[in-house]
């Protein structure tokens, strides 16, 4: 009877010890689950800040891409005017050179004409 008593004993201090651990262990398995929920809850909040950036960034560089076009756009259309009017002034002048070029041909033909007269008019 006294073995049944210090065996009684024996199990109810294990029994006890076996509580402490089992309620040690419960405390370590909530502290890990705390750790994972503010892992999980950190790792998202780094994939939407890095998403977040990414979006920004992409738009920053679609606003500047459309600034480009419109430049190119604008420069496409200054070009366009510019070689309009040097092509003008290249005809203009071209024809201005030509009338001069024919005024020049009839001042020569009437100086010749009039040099012939003179000449004539000496013998």
């Amino acid at each position: 009877m006294e073995c049944e008593s210090e065996v009684l004993t024996l199990l109810k201090q294990m029994n006890k010890r076996l509580e402490r651990l089992v309620g040690h262990v419960q405390s370590i398995d909530l502290k890990v689950q705390n750790f994972d929920t503010r892992f999980d809850e950190q790792e998202r909040s780094f994939k939407q800040t890095i998403k977040q950036a990414i979006e920004e960034s992409e738009q920053r560089i679609n606003a500047r891409l459309d600034q480009h076009e419109q430049l190119l756009q604008q420069l496409s259309e200054e070009i366009a005017i510019a070689s309009r009017k040097v092509r003008e002034a290249t005809e203009r002048h071209t024809r201005n050179f030509d009338r001069s070029f024919q005024k020049n041909l009839l001042i020569k033909r009437e100086l010749a004409r009039l040099n012939r007269e003179i000449q004539s008019s000496y013998y």
